[in-house]
């Protein structure tokens, strides 16, 4: 399924929160930075958009399964 972009829908600067383990592949980030501009609606580039790459520092553990996921930073509510 298609992503409609979401240009007309974003005011301000966009945050995108990346693994470290993404963000430090060269291969892995274009890709990101590819499929974020087709979201944003400019095709292979962010050159348009006021973006800022977060890397992930902050990681969460499941008390339950013990599984550790990424924090992107927003509150974690619940």
């Amino acid at each position: 399924m298609a992503h409609a972009p979401v240009r007309a829908l974003v005011r301000g600067p966009i945050v995108v929160h990346v693994p470290a383990e993404v963000t430090f592949d060269l291969a892995k980030f274009n890709k990101v930075i590819a499929n974020l501009g087709e979201r944003l609606g400019c095709g292979p580039c962010i050159s348009g958009s006021d973006c800022y790459i977060h890397i992930i520092k902050d990681w969460l553990v499941d008390p339950a399964t013990l599984k550790v996921t990424p924090r992107s930073g927003e509150v974690e509510l619940g």
